[in-house]
């Protein structure tokens, strides 16, 4: 990578991504990008442990910082893996910035409906068994305030014939998945 692209994706970088994060996701993010964009690459393995010593976070931090960073479309999990293994991340760049501002401001874009109803109608049924271990994975880390919150939201969002459970689990998955992977699951209007 030559200089003044560096400095380009740097700046980009410092002035219009990290301020959309929180610090724990901002440290991790920048040794991501570190390994990543910075070098010329798009993906780089790295272990929680690793990310842990290098941005003296915990173990639980850095994990959570990662599912907040994969929620956001920042990153990528190549092979899901169990959590003591180094993963291989791929890094989104160059970041849609005008979105993720806006999501930073207004976490619940990603719950919008069309003029037909929800466009993640039956998103749960639909899931890949990749994006399956991931959900699994996100129920496991999400924190216990968030878990209220998902459930409250669940209990005023859900549909007469839809169960409390299956809403909180559509939300997580809303809020969780990045962009990129949930256009898989865009219904299509007809």
């Amino acid at each position: 990578m030559d200089l003044s692209a560096f400095y380009r994706d740097f700046i980009e970088l410092t002035d219009r991504v990290l301020p959309t994060l929180p610090s724990s996701e901002q440290l991790v993010y920048m040794q991501i990008f570190s390994r990543t964009v910075a070098v010329g690459e798009r993906r780089s393995r790295i272990s929680y442990q690793k990310l842990g010593e290098l941005t003296n976070l915990t173990w639980r931090t850095v994990k959570t910082a990662i599912g907040g960073l994969l929620s956001k479309g920042l990153i990528t999990i190549e092979k899901i893996a169990s959590p003591r293994v180094a993963q291989t991340y791929r890094i989104t760049w160059p970041v849609d910035t005008k979105w993720l501002s806006e999501l930073y401001r207004n976490p619940l874009l990603m719950l919008q409906t069309t003029g037909s109803g929800n466009v993640y109608q039956g998103l749960l049924e639909r899931l890949t068994e990749e994006d399956k271990t991931l959900l699994r994975v996100l129920e496991e880390t999400i924190s216990p305030e968030e878990e209220a919150n998902l459930r409250r939201m669940a209990m005023e969002k859900r549909g007469r014939d839809e169960s409390i459970e299956t809403k909180y689990r559509e939300l997580l998955l809303l809020n969780h998945f990045g962009p990129d992977r949930l256009r898989k699951y865009t219904r299509r209007e007809t």
